[in-house]
């Protein structure tokens, strides 16, 4: 059995790991996967981590509940709502019956029923996740097929731009994980720590 300490650096390299271009605001949000025993124990630390992040304008947000395992969204603030509301995005978020009117926590709230309700994720959660809309459509329009470049995601358009990007979130990915690896906690690495 794993100790609390144990658990807690472990979810912190997950966090790293799957969440660190988010974490930089280089990305507006990420979505991280924890089992059920693990987010009992890692409770506390999500509240203890909020506590201190969202002072900096970072949310780690329970956002799908699944058979064994618990979707977090972690983000950024002013990150996530300027890519929501990019004239673009908010065009096709208000085309899929998201509350585009009445602010970012009213879009999150229906994301998390579309999520909740559906079996699979709804297509524009690509959207929330820094894709851009044109390989988001792309996918749709091509059912996952024929894209250009597999990476972070699938790329319908500008490839070499979207190369550029997932280099930049795997340098940022390593950097972080390196960091946790030598003792330091990613309240500690933000700068969110009293």
């Amino acid at each position: 059995m794993l100790t609390v300490g144990v658990v807690f650096m472990n979810f912190e390299m997950m966090l790293a790991f799957h969440a660190g271009p988010a974490l930089a605001g280089i990305k507006p949000s990420s979505m991280v996967s924890c089992g059920y025993e693990e987010i009992e124990q890692l409770q506390q630390r999500l509240s203890v981590m909020n506590a201190c992040m969202n002072k900096k304008g970072i949310i780690l947000r329970p956002i799908k509940r699944l058979q064994s395992r618990i979707l977090v969204l972690v983000y950024r603030y002013d990150k996530l709502k300027e890519a929501v509301f990019k004239k673009e995005n908010l065009e096709y978020l208000n085309s899929q019956g998201y509350p585009v009117n009445e602010g970012l926590e009213n879009v999150l709230c229906y994301l998390e029923e579309r999520l909740q309700d559906s079996c699979n994720f709804p297509h524009e959660i690509g959207i929330f996740l820094g894709y851009p809309l044109d390989d988001v459509l792309g996918f749709v329009n091509n059912q996952g097929k024929d894209c250009l470049l597999a990476g972070c995601w699938k790329v319908y358009s500008e490839p070499e731009k979207a190369q550029v990007l997932f280099n930049r979130y795997e340098r940022c990915r390593n950097c972080l994980c390196r960091k946790i690896k030598q003792g330091e906690s990613i309240i500690d690495v933000f700068g969110c720590a009293a």
